[in-house]
C-alpha cells in the first residue's frame, strides 16, 4: 500500500537522524577527553621589546566588590613592559565609582 510507504521513508530518516546525533556526541566527547588528556602548562611568552601590550580586566557591579576591583588595577598598573602598556577595566555597568578609581589610577575605562 503506497499510503505507508512514507512513514518508512520517516523511519528511516529519523534512524538516521539519530544514529548521526549520537554519533556526533560520541565524537565530541572523545575529542574533548583527547584534549584534556593532551593539555599542558602554557609556556609563557615574553613580549618583545617595544611591543604594545594591553591589560584587560572587567567589572559587572554588584557582582564583585570594588575593592577587589582596586586591587587587580593596582597590581596591573605596577606591571613592567619594556614598551606601551594599556591597563584597560570594561565596566558591564558604567559605574562612577569605577570610572573615577580608573581616573585615580591612571587605567583607561570602557563600557558599552
Amino acid at each position: 500500500d503506497g499510503g505507508e510507504t512514507w512513514l518508512v521513508v520517516l523511519d528511516r530518516t529519523m534512524l538516521t537522524a539519530i544514529g548521526l546525533i549520537g554519533f556526533f556526541m560520541l565524537v565530541n566527547v572523545v575529542s574533548i577527553a583527547h584534549a584534556t588528556l593532551m593539555a599542558r602548562d602554557p609556556v609563557p611568552v615574553t613580549p618583545e621589546p617595544g611591543t604594545r601590550v594591553a591589560f584587560l580586566t572587567t567589572y559587572v557591579p554588584g557582582k564583585e566588590p570594588l575593592a577587589m576591583v582596586r586591587a587587580t588595577l593596582q597590581g596591573a598598573v605596577r606591571l613592567r613592559h619594556d614598551g606601551p602598556l594599556d591597563v584597560w577595566l570594561l565596566d558591564e555597568g558604567n559605574d562612577p565609582d569605577a570610572r573615577a578609581l580608573c581616573a585615580e589610577l591612571g587605567v583607561r575605562h570602557f563600557t558599552r
